[in-house]
């Protein structure tokens, strides 16, 4: 028994900028992780192919 992959959807950035200057400040401790979602303002793509950053699901086969 294993996991069927049944949908990937890719989020990114709306701004890179906006993604570095959040990783800078939750690596000196300015940030939280409760206020990263929102300082960098992630978008699906559900169309594009996920490189690093992705959402999905699987079911376990029969």
């Amino acid at each position: 028994m294993g996991l069927s992959a049944k949908d990937v959807s890719s989020f990114k950035p709306r701004d890179v900028r906006s993604l570095v200057r959040a990783t800078r400040g939750r690596r000196r401790g300015a940030l939280t992780d409760d206020q990263l979602p929102e300082l960098v303002g992630v978008v699906l793509e559900p169309e594009s192919r996920p490189v690093v950053t992705y959402l999905g699901y699987a079911v376990r086969r029969a």
